[in-house]
């Protein structure tokens, strides 16, 4: 189902000291307005390719980001966005390393269905305390074992993790292990 198509970027745009936005799958709220919200902190654009780098890459007080099946956010805004502190890249190939390794103050990650964000960026990401991983075989024991202040780790069909890692997650309150080969 879709989102809210009555509210559009006709009001959404008047709405500057915003600063959490739902838009999921809401086609009819763009670029157009969300470029205008400067004071957002939180934004769902999850499912809403109509919410793209163009605007994202403006946000840079955004705190939370999900850009789940969102592949018109992509490394080229999220860079900029050193503020985030919890991002949702779930099946969102377009958010790499390439971008994430700059995103040092996250605490949540979302990496589910999405093997561009790897161990060459998850290493340097040790203020993390949540990461989910389901089905990335792109993120191994090689990073995880740097990730020590980890509370929840979601390794669901992840069979890439193993002892050697877990091992060092003493802090871990939370693991799931669903489906996993090893």
């Amino acid at each position: 189902a879709n989102g809210n198509s009555n509210i559009t970027d006709e009001s959404v745009k008047l709405l500057t000291g915003l600063t959490t936005l739902y838009a999921r799958n809401t086609p009819s709220i763009t670029d157009n307005s969300v470029k205008l919200l400067i004071n957002l902190t939180t934004l769902s654009a999850s499912d809403n390719l109509n919410i793209t780098d163009e605007s994202v890459k403006l946000l840079t007080r955004l705190t939370t980001l999900s850009a789940y099946n969102n592949l018109s956010i992509t490394d080229h805004s999220v860079k900029y966005l050193t503020n985030l502190t919890n991002l949702n890249a779930d099946s969102n190939r377009s958010i790499t390393d390439q971008s994430v390794k700059y995103l040092t103050r996250l605490i949540t990650l979302d990496t589910n269905n999405n093997p561009s964000i790897t161990d060459r960026s998850v290493q340097f990401l040790t203020r993390l305390i949540t990461l989910d991983t389901n089905d990335n075989l792109s993120i191994t024991d090689e990073s995880v074992k740097f990730l020590t202040r980890l509370t929840t780790l979601c390794a669901n069909d992840s069979p890439n993790f193993t002892d050697q890692s877990v091992k060092y997650l003493t802090n871990l309150t939370t693991l799931y292990t669903n489906s996993n080969s090893n």
